[in-house]
């Protein structure tokens, strides 16, 4: 009877506990955007933080997320690399670094350009991000990759109360139904990234679809080859016009994707 009485206690718990895991489950998100005064295109740089400020905010209860900004001056390698290790994860949670603003490519090696014109090396970026101990760890930056670069009111095809309706299927499924590593860029080695409007045109479409589409269950894959075409459309609308200048040889804007992660 005591075995009995013990296995079912521990069997609760087991249960409590996963359960509580499942409850606990958030998503970190650690934002760097070079929107000093001296970069010209802090602008845009600026409209990426509020969007992404916005995304969230609006797709995500707001204890299942946390968002961090360092901009400016306070942008350094030293800082970003303490704030991504010193962040407390759990096991079930997703990390999602995001970054705007300048880069380029140094023998065949992406750099992020850092306020004080220092480098932020993707390589190096990879090892930090992707020793965090959590189910979900992501980078996805808008920054040139040349050698040596949504609108909110969009919001309203299908409305999301965040309070009432919980997490977002869409946010719920890229950030807590995949497991593993994914790292993007907007550019591939050699090609200018671009800007519009709204900001970096990766997260212009990237969050215009999460908020346009909340009900949406889809896969980073998915996300990857629509992304291909997306910014390939937008890249020869732009060149057509005259609005854009492509960096030389440069025939297609699509984003490159070293990493991605499986879905569960």
């Amino acid at each position: 009877m005591k075995s009995f009485a013990l296995s079912l206690v521990v069997g609760l718990l087991v249960v409590f506990c996963t359960q509580e895991a499942i409850l606990a489950q958030k998503i970190h998100v650690l934002m760097v955007a070079n929107t000093s005064k001296d970069n010209n295109i802090a602008t845009y740089c600026q409209r990426d933080v509020d969007n992404a400020r916005f995304v969230f905010a609006y797709l995500v209860p707001s204890e299942q997320y946390c968002f961090t900004v360092i901009q400016d001056k306070g942008a350094t390698q030293s800082t970003i690399f303490a704030a991504i290790r010193e962040h407390n994860v759990n096991r079930n949670d997703a990390f999602v670094f995001l970054f705007t603003g300048h880069g380029g490519n140094s023998n065949n090696h992406h750099f992020m350009q850092l306020p004080n014109r220092s480098s932020l090396w993707s390589y190096q970026l990879d090892d930090v991000v992707n020793s965090k101990r959590c189910n979900f760890r992501a980078i996805i930056s808008s920054s040139c990759n040349a050698y040596v670069n949504w609108g909110r009111a969009a919001c309203g095809k299908e409305e999301w109360n965040v309070k009432r309706d919980g997490i977002a299927p869409v946010m719920e499924n890229l950030f807590f139904n995949h497991s593993g590593f994914l790292h993007m860029n907007d550019s591939w080695p050699g090609h200018y990234a671009w800007c519009c409007n709204n900001g970096s045109e990766i997260f212009d479409i990237l969050f215009s679809f999460m908020c346009l589409s909340p009900n949406t269950r889809t896969c980073w894959c998915s996300i990857d080859k629509w992304l291909d075409g997306e910014l390939d459309e937008r890249f020869h609308d732009l060149v057509k016009r005259g609005i854009r200048t492509p960096a030389p040889g440069q025939t297609h804007a699509r984003p490159i994707t070293w990493n991605l992660p499986s879905h569960n």
